[in-house]
């Protein structure tokens, strides 16, 4: 079967100028273990690359952050030919960066929708089915063979750790909440009441009067037990 190449730019031995001026995209050719990948989503793949001074900046985005023009509406014209974009030459390097991309992406849905479990939950396990169908069906990644069925399973993985993430992110989140709550209400100076202090002993701190002890009213009974007791010593004096 013949295989179709795209054609490439010749080497720039000097600098050239586009025309008109402005802002150009440049359509990627990506390279999955060094085979080029036409289907699945994965192509065509634009992206502004040349611009002039200051009319382009990176966006906020953790993951797969890219240029956009600093003037909204700003014209994009695509460019002829293709960039061939060698991003994953073996399987151990994707693996490691999909795990730095997901942590960042958990990140991210922590700090735009906040910490829910519940919905992290869901997602974890909805999306993943879902993001096989969009690209190994809907965007006709089986036109690749089984590299397009394992871009696909991979990328139902990226979405499941995403989503796992962002669920134990927001767990953490929701049980540090909780343990600062608790920690709040026992230090002094919060709002909650004050315990009642017990009652005081009958006897305790009572004051001595002729070197007999002063009963409470009503303590009947306290007369009665301390009743003929000898008093061995005098006010004052041992």
């Amino acid at each position: 079967m013949r295989t179709r190449t795209a054609p490439c730019w010749p080497p720039l031995n000097a600098p050239w100028t586009l025309e008109p001026k402005g802002l150009w995209s440049v359509n990627r050719l990506n390279y999955f273990l060094g085979t080029p990948v036409r289907h699945g989503g994965w192509s065509p793949d634009r992206h502004l690359r040349l611009f002039p001074k200051g009319a382009a900046i990176f966006n906020a985005r953790l993951v797969h952050e890219g240029m956009e023009a600093t003037q909204a509406g700003a014209v994009v014209r695509p460019l002829d030919g293709r960039l061939h974009h060698h991003s994953y030459p073996d399987l151990s390097g994707y693996l490691q960066r999909m795990n730095r991309y997901t942590s960042l992406q958990a990140e991210e849905l922590l700090q735009g929708k906040g910490a829910r479990p519940s919905l992290a939950l869901a997602r974890m396990l909805a999306d993943p089915p879902l993001t096989f169908l969009k690209m190994y069906v809907l965007r006709r990644g089986f036109m690749d063979g089984g590299l397009g069925l394992n871009l696909a399973l991979l990328s139902a993985s990226s979405t499941f750790w995403k989503y796992a993430k962002w669920w134990h992110r927001s767990w953490m989140a929701r049980a540090a909440n909780r343990a600062r709550l608790a920690l709040a209400k026992r230090t002094p100076g919060s709002s909650r009441e004050p315990r009642a202090r017990a009652a005081p002993h009958p006897l305790r701190g009572a004051q001595l009067g002729g070197g007999q002890p002063v009963f409470p009213a009503g303590g009947d009974a306290l007369k009665r037990r301390f009743a003929g007791v000898e008093r061995t010593c005098s006010p004052g004096r041992p």
